[in-house]
């Protein structure tokens, strides 16, 4: 029963992960494949004795530290305050620079 609810912390931080609005395309893949280990060890643990391996509580822990960086990742770009914008201009106000054209 503990096995089981280790493996359902690991799912609770893949889906705290996917909640989190601020989350990139790379966090996104790296959260889909610790979805795809976690159900793999799962099945494999139908059928041997997968309890006794190290890489379930490896995948488990990478679960807990993708939520930790991500959530810091997401209060750090709540706290960014973009910078002013100093010229006003837009692109169009500048000429365009003409190439010679060849004779």
């Amino acid at each position: 029963m503990l096995y089981l609810l280790f493996f359902a912390q690991g799912f609770n931080n893949l889906r705290r992960v996917r909640g989190l609005r601020s989350h990139d395309q790379e966090t996104e893949l790296f959260s889909g494949g610790l979805y795809a280990t976690l159900i793999g060890f799962i099945l494999g643990a139908l059928f041997a004795p997968e309890a006794y391996q190290y890489f379930p509580y490896f995948a488990v822990a990478y679960t807990s530290v993708l939520w930790a960086v991500a959530k810091e990742t997401e209060t750090d770009r709540e706290q960014t305050v973009l910078p002013r914008r100093i010229c006003r201009s837009a692109p169009d106000d500048f000429p365009e620079r003409k190439l010679p054209q060849a004779s």
